[in-house]
Parts: C-alpha cells; sequence; structure tokens
C-alpha cells in the first residue's frame, strides 16, 4: 500500500510540474522566453547595439589576455632568475686541494663543485646569512679521519673554511655519488645509502634520498644546516647480501615451518579421531 501511495504521489508531482513549466512566461526588456520554446525577438535597433557590445567585449577579451600573457612571461623570466644559482670549481693544487674563493653577500647562495678531487660528494650548494670573504679547501681521503668508527664508507670529504665563520653558513644541500661497480662488489644496498656528517666528534646519519644516476654513479641528495666538522661520507646502513639473500631464506625457512604445522595438526587429528572410534 505504502509503495502504491509513493507512486501515485510522484506521478501528481510530475503532472504539477510540467503544468507549471508549460505555463511559465518569462518577460525581461525585448526577450521572451516561453515555456513550450525559446522564441528570442529583439528590435533592429537592440541587434545592432548588442553587436556593437559583442565586438568590444571581444577585443577587451583579447586585450586582458594579452596583458595576463605578458605577465606570465614576466613571472617566468623572475622564476628563472630566482632559481639560477652560481656555480664555481677553484683550482686544485699540488698537495691535491681543492682550493675555492668564496666573495659573497648576506642571503646568497651558491654552488660549489668538488668532484675533481672528492669520490662521494659531487657538489655543495652553500646559503650565507652573513657576507663572505674567503677561501673553502676540500681534500678527499679513504681513512677516517675521526676517533669515531664508521663502517661500510665510501671515503671521506673533508672541508675547511679560512677566514670564513662556520656560524654563518645558514644551509647546505648535498649531491652525493656512489659508484655502481663498487656497492655491487661490497654488496651494500643502493637505497640504503646515507649521507654521514662528523658533527661534536660523532657520526650523524642525514635524510637521504636517491634522485638520479647514470652508467657509471648513483646521484643522491641531502640536506643539512652546516658542514658539521667539516668531515662527510656516504655509507651504507646495511648491506644488500642481507637484505636479499638473507631475507629469501628467512622466508623460505617461515613457509616451510608453517607447513610443518599444518601436517602435525592434521596429523593429530587423525590419531584423535582413530581413538574415538575404538
Amino acid at each position: 500500500m505504502l509503495a502504491k501511495f509513493h507512486a501515485k504521489l510522484v506521478v501528481i508531482l510530475s503532472i504539477v510540474l510540467l503544468l507549471t513549466l508549460s505555463s511559465t512566461n518569462v518577460t525581461l526588456a525585448d526577450w521572451t522566453l516561453d515555456g513550450e520554446g525559446v522564441n528570442v525577438t529583439a528590435t533592429e535597433e537592440d541587434q545592432e547595439d548588442m553587436d556593437d557590445e559583442d565586438e568590444a567585449g571581444e577585443e577587451e577579451g583579447e586585450d586582458v589576455e594579452g596583458e595576463e600573457e605578458g605577465e606570465e612571461g614576466e613571472e617566468g623570466e623572475e622564476d628563472e632568475e630566482e632559481v639560477s644559482i652560481p656555480e664555481v670549481r677553484g683550482e686544485v693544487n699540488e698537495e691535491e686541494e681543492l682550493v675555492v674563493d668564496l666573495d659573497y653577500a648576506a642571503g646568497d647562495e651558491f654552488k660549489v663543485v668538488v668532484s675533481d678531487v672528492c669520490e662521494v660528494v659531487d657538489k655543495v650548494t652553500i646559503k650565507v646569512a652573513e657576507d663572505v670573504d674567503g677561501q673553502l679547501v676540500v681534500t678527499y681521503t679513504e681513512d677516517n679521519p675521526s676517533d669515531t668508527e664508521i663502517e661500510k664508507n665510501l671515503g671521506f670529504c673533508e672541508f675547511e673554511l679560512l677566514d670564513i665563520d662556520e656560524e654563518v653558513i645558514e644551509s647546505v644541500n648535498w649531491k652525493l655519488m656512489a659508484n655502481r661497480d663498487e656497492l655491487s662488489e661490497q654488496d651494500w644496498d643502493k637505497d640504503s645509502m646515507k649521507l654521514m656528517l662528523l658533527k661534536d666528534g660523532q657520526w650523524e646519519a642525514k635524510d637521504t634520498e636517491r634522485v638520479d644516476g647514470d652508467s657509471d654513479n648513483y646521484i643522491y641528495e641531502a640536506e643539512s644546516d652546516d658542514l658539521g666538522d667539516g668531515v662527510a661520507t656516504l655509507a651504507s646502513s646495511k648491506s644488500q647480501l642481507f637484505t636479499m639473500k638473507n631475507g629469501l631464506y628467512c622466508l623460505g625457512s617461515l613457509v616451510g615451518l608453517a607447513v610443518l604445522l599444518i601436517i602435525g595438526y592434521l596429523l593429530m587429528g587423525k590419531s584423535e579421531g582413530g581413538k574415538s572410534k575404538k
């Protein structure tokens, strides 16, 4: 009964809606909209005025689009100028030290290419909070220069600031590299490599992301507030041997254990069934 009542109510409301629409007649100036159809009427003078207004509107639209394109072009040029960071290389002396002259104002950001001497760090992008006028000296060694041990490293880059206060450094972006063949030989997982920065005599692991690579190297990026004690390396937090071979071995062992438990359970069930029959 209730369903029939709802159906009748829907039919009645539909009829009322159709009658309302058919009797609708909305008039606005010389324009007329009829419910049975849409009839548009206008005088010739009105039509000419409308044509003139349309042309004026199109011209204004073109002017606005031109202005917007010009503004977007200027904004794009400004963005390109903002992201343009000067790059410096320096010179390698007889002691195989990379010496880079730094003369920048407060707030400046500059990129130092250190791959000429360092096998771990490709570039460091440094932002300074105050004026600097001095030098950055970069060296590379395979021996740990600190008293704190660190395993699974790819060598150490040392950074020394001359005539520059360490506190003026506001931020450092690190671009690091790891040789593909060396990681494979050492069985180190390429995604476990971390920037390790010596600070207050202790090694600190920084968030490191593998971002790119070529036929020879994997490329990584990391961030830090400063250069720490001036020693950095790229180290593995785990070995590829453990993550792959031992992981598969553990998985196989778990599967085997589960199979044994199931067989044992089935055998116990059969044993209890035999006893109940007796």
